[in-house]
């Protein structure tokens, strides 16, 4: 059973140049394991909309506050807010801590806090997005469809996600059938030896008629997720009747190396504005 300290207090909050900031927000105990913890950067603005940004890390690496270079070069924490956009980053339980779908529970219970504490903090419960790259798409997706009771976001933002483990090897992946891939490690057994976990993990079970709209980009290069992940879960969408928009980017790479910070940061930032202030 997960306890979730779901009354812990909330810290003074730093401003600077008209945004507040809270740092190590408490949204998880889970029994056993480290507390898990949200930053969040809000404008000066009344209730504002909040995107909720999740990192990637191959379920088994990285940290909120640790961002790739295509997303660092973005700035949401800094250029978000004088938009009138509030921004979380959170935490979640690496593979080497806790198998799926540990890590889908607590961006569902980070997405949760921050609905129960909105108007403690100052930010609006009705307009919140995910957006998440690598892994942290995948959970951007999956949570933010509605998952374990919580209510779907409005909006998410999907970066060359996973989308179903069963199908990327057949596609190119380099290693996700073998027992010590990523998508192996996070479902504690090697990925062709459990078709029915791996069926139900899929981004595309969780696909439906009331599926938030959701901006999926991925680059044709990439050697790690084959593009064609974005093209299923695009259809997925299609196919259930819900809305998004997929944009490949020609040649490029896991992670979007060298590629123009415009053209990433055009259609992310329309795609929110759009969703979340109009």
């Amino acid at each position: 059973m997960l306890e979730y300290l779901d009354r812990a207090p909330i810290p003074e909050p730093e401003e600077r140049e008209g945004v507040v900031s809270y740092r190590e927000l408490i949204y998880s105990s889970p029994v056993g394991f480290r507390p898990l913890a949200i930053d969040l950067h809000i404008p000066r603005a009344d209730l504002p909309p909040l995107v909720v940004y999740i990192h990637g890390g191959a379920f088994r690496l990285g940290h909120r506050n640790i961002l790739p270079a295509a997303v660092a070069l973005l700035d949401p924490f800094t250029r978000l807010p004088p938009l009138g956009i509030a921004v979380a980053t959170v935490d979640y339980r690496l593979s080497g801590e806790a198998r799926y779908p540990a890590c889908v529970e607590d961006v569902a219970a980070a997405i949760s806090w921050l609905r129960e504490r909105a108007t403690e903090l100052g930010v609006d419960a009705g307009r919140i997005a995910t957006w998440g790259e690598s892994a942290g798409a995948y959970l951007a997706v999956r949570a933010g469809n509605g998952f374990s009771g919580v209510d779907p976001v409005q909006a998410i933002v999907s970066w060359y996600a996973p989308v179903d483990f069963g199908s990327m090897g057949k596609q190119g992946a380099p290693w996700t059938d073998e027992a010590d891939s990523p998508e192996s490690q996070l479902m504690g057994a090697p990925v062709p030896t459990i078709p029915e976990a791996v069926e139900e993990a899929s981004l595309l079970s969780s696909i439906s008629a009331q599926s938030p709209p959701t901006l999926i980009m991925h680059g044709t290069g990439d050697h790690l997720i084959p593009f064609q992940q974005a093209d299923m879960l695009h259809d997925a969408y299609r196919a259930a009747g819900a809305t998004s928009t997929k944009i490949l980017i020609e040649g490029a790479d896991h992670a979007f190396p060298e590629v123009d910070p415009e053209t990433l940061r055009s259609p992310v930032w329309a795609f929110l504005c759009d969703q979340l202030l109009r």
